[in-house]
């Protein structure tokens, strides 16, 4: 049931609809949104917003790191129930949204879900010299982990897998 009334305190038109009322500006997002999915409030609805911030959005605090790298949603994936359809099969509450090319987009032949290790295995890396990482290794007996990460623009856990030889940080 629709009716157009005046809002008691702050006088503007609203638009009464049986689950509240909406301001004349958002009548048309509102009309446009009826079909509500009721996924909303889920953490798989979350992601796919997540998503779409980091690359559309140029004050997301991730913009950089996506879309300001030329990370794009697909087409298809601009809308969420596209989205919906595509992955909910294999989702898992356990599981992030991976990119298997990082370089590439957020489309289904470039997409799956993830635990963090394999994400852990699956990101990307600042490259640093062997010179840098044989520092590294022979400043950490002296130094903390913490002053090395600021110093070297990596993460404290990046410093002590190279500490440990967990991984190659060092390109050639």
């Amino acid at each position: 049931m629709f009716a157009w009334e005046v809002h008691p305190l702050t006088q503007a038109s609203v638009l009464c609809i049986s689950s509240g009322l909406i301001t004349f500006n958002g009548v048309l997002k509102l009309i446009k949104n009826m079909k509500t999915h009721q996924m909303s409030k889920t953490r798989f609805y979350k992601i796919w917003k997540g998503i779409i911030c980091r690359c559309n959005n140029k004050n997301h605090v991730r913009f950089k790191d996506y879309g300001g790298r030329g990370i794009k949603v697909c087409e298809r994936w601009q809308e969420f129930e596209n989205f919906r359809d595509d992955m909910l099969s294999k989702y898992k509450n356990n599981l992030s949204i991976d990119r298997i090319d990082n370089n590439g987009n957020y489309e289904l032949k470039n997409c799956r879900w993830a635990t963090v290790k394999q994400q852990n295995k699956n990101k990307r890396m600042k490259k640093l010299s062997f010179e840098k990482v044989k520092e590294i290794r022979q400043r950490y007996k002296k130094e903390s982990g913490v002053i090395l990460a600021k110093e070297y623009g990596v993460t404290k856990s990046v410093i002590s897998e190279i500490v440990n030889h967990k991984r190659n940080y060092a390109r050639k």
